[in-house]
């Protein structure tokens, strides 16, 4: 459960870098109910290759950022899915167990003039134009046709302890080069679970916890400013058989660790957008 939650979690990382979804819509709500996809055209690329990939690696690499030619590598097809449709898998309903093994390259080109509109939109922006290319490839390609709908999920909001955070913001930025936003996570270890922010806002502090949590964590602290921090616990329950201790660093649960930074999840619930697959096919490689 733990590998295959980290797993998850690289997937999604990758993603975000490439530019396939925003953090903020991990768990994006949909406005529309039990309404099939829009028939509307969606904006699609103007060249596209898909192969299945046999290879074996348990990885996946894709081409960071908004570039003329998109390489996405080893991808399986129900995290492409997720990708573009700004779910994750817990909101995919009526999926064939052949879209968790079957693994594709893709390759695709934007042309010119569309990329050149792209670029003058903001990032998440761009990345929603990007999440609407690939429903397009899934559609044409994939023969996806699926139904969204609204369903409640049990759910988790991160707030304030005794109304303050002991986070302190940057002084001097000790990461000069490093990018801002970034958020790494590492679960079920011989040592505990971890969730690391570099120069990142506690918003982007929710997906990590969401991960760790299989279930939505939804930023209510009303914190500006960006972290760098290192969330640290032990689960017993995803610690591999072997580890019979855990680090004396990590030797708490994960409501202690959020109490040393002045912070605490409340179960609540949340709407979010689900889908239904009414229909898919395997491509026709090319």
């Amino acid at each position: 459960m733990a590998h295959t939650l980290a797993l998850a979690f690289a997937t999604a990382l990758l993603m975000l870098a490439a530019g396939l979804f925003p953090s903020h819509i991990l768990f994006a709500q949909s406005q529309q109910t039990q309404t099939q996809q829009p028939e509307a055209a969606l904006p699609s690329f103007d060249v596209v290759s898909i192969k299945p990939d046999n290879s074996g690696w348990g990885g996946m690499n894709s081409t960071p950022g908004l570039v003329p030619h998109i390489s996405i590598v080893n991808i399986r097809l129900d995290n492409l899915i997720e990708s573009a449709y700004g779910v994750r898998d817990f909101q995919v309903f009526g999926a064939p167990g052949w879209i968790k093994t079957k693994r594709y390259d893709i390759k695709a080109t934007i042309d010119e003039s569309l990329l050149q509109q792209l670029r003058k939109l903001s990032g998440d922006e761009q990345v929603q134009q990007r999440q609407r290319m690939m429903q397009s490839v899934l559609a044409d390609r994939f023969k996806l046709r699926v139904t969204h709908a609204t369903k409640q999920f049990p759910a988790f909001n991160l707030v304030l302890l005794n109304d303050t955070a002991k986070l302190k913001p940057f002084a001097v930025d000790p990461f000069p080069r490093t990018p801002t936003g970034l958020v790494f996570i590492s679960l079920g270890r011989a040592r505990g679970d971890q969730v690391e922010l570099i120069k990142a806002n506690l918003s982007q502090l929710t997906v990590g916890l969401t991960t760790a949590l299989a279930e939505p964590v939804m930023d209510h602290t009303g914190v500006t400013g960006n972290y760098s921090l290192k969330l640290r616990w032990t689960d017993a329950s995803q610690l591999p058989a072997a580890a019979t201790t855990p680090d004396p660093d990590f030797d708490r649960t994960l409501a202690e660790a959020l109490r040393e930074l002045g912070l605490k999840l409340e179960p609540t619930t949340a709407a979010r957008d689900t889908i239904t697959i009414d229909h898919i096919e395997e491509p026709t490689p090319n």
